[in-house]
């Protein structure tokens, strides 16, 4: 089963890396693997239905969280 994420009544964008994905998409990815989410509480204008915020996961090994 997929698990979707709710903020406010609404199902909010996810993103990977900075690039949208489905409920599916994020669901595959290992718990292992992430090493920061990001929970966008406020309206996000930077994805298909925006107003209810957005989730941005990035995984290890990232190159722009060494920065």
């Amino acid at each position: 089963a997929i698990s979707i994420p709710v903020i406010r009544g609404g199902v909010p964008p996810g993103f990977i890396h900075e690039i949208q994905v489905s409920p599916s998409g994020l669901n595959s990815i290992s718990i292992n693997d992430i090493a920061i989410v990001k929970i966008i509480k406020t309206p996000f204008y930077g994805g298909f239905n925006g107003g209810n915020g957005a989730i941005a996961i990035y995984t290890k090994g990232d190159e722009e969280l060494d920065e």
